[in-house]
């Protein structure tokens, strides 16, 4: 079965799902370091998972939608680090959080220094896990939708299935037809048909007598000589 390419609607609103879930967990989570005053690290795999699970519901049959989940998770955890780094950077600078967001979209130098003050090497780890778990899930979907789409095709294949070793041809209506086996004889014996009526005749005195040919004619004598 060929691909579906991603030009084709249901690979793209997959796509269009797993990057609008994967901006909206990274909001979340540098929402969560605002009110919390803690990074959590672990939220990271939450992204992937939610990543994952979004764009399985909605995936289609193209095999490159897990790869793409997992970069599209990865993507948010990036994403989610820096919108926490900038919350962290504005809490203890005391400006908004929003300022600190502008400056550092206008200043990339500022926004990497954020991120490598803000970096662990734990993040590592969270960022492969939450890739890993969107590939998987999104693989399941794929995989579930690859089953669905094969079902009409094996449906239409049973319309009409001959048995090859009985010959017996299964129309759509699953009632068996004759038709003929390869190296059969063309003749077919007939049964030898019984008539319906086979009680014996009586004759005119009430004697019964045999309807059967040549019953009731007097055997042949020799003549004499």
């Amino acid at each position: 079965m060929s691909n579906v390419t991603s030009s084709s609607p249901g690979t793209a609103r997959c796509l269009a799902v797993g990057a609008l879930v994967s901006l909206i967990a990274a909001c979340v989570w540098a929402f969560i370091v605002e009110i919390t005053h803690y990074k959590v690290g672990i939220v990271a795999t939450g992204i992937g998972i939610l990543v994952g699970l979004a764009m399985a519901r909605t995936a289609s049959t193209d095999r490159r939608l897990p790869v793409i989940g997992a970069a599209l998770a990865l993507a948010g955890c990036l994403v989610g680090d820096f919108l926490a780094d900038s919350s962290a950077a504005a809490q203890e600078v005391g400006t908004s959080f929003l300022n600190v967001v502008t400056k550092s979209i206008e200043n990339p130098n500022l926004a990497w220094e954020l991120f490598r003050i803000g970096f662990a090497p734990m993040d590592f780890l969270f960022w492969g896990l939450a890739a890993y778990a969107a590939f998987r899930q999104v693989q399941q979907g794929v995989a579930v939708a690859t089953a669905r789409s094969a079902q009409p095709a094996a449906a239409a294949g049973s319309g009409g299935t001959t048995d090859g070793q009985s010959g017996i041809d299964f129309g759509a209506s699953g009632a068996p037809s004759a038709t003929p086996v390869e190296g059969a004889p063309a003749e077919v014996v007939a049964a030898p048909q019984v008539s319906a009526d086979t009680t014996p005749s009586a004759s005119a005195d009430g004697a019964p007598t045999d309807s059967a040919p040549g019953a009731g004619v007097p055997a042949a004598h020799p003549a004499a000589d």
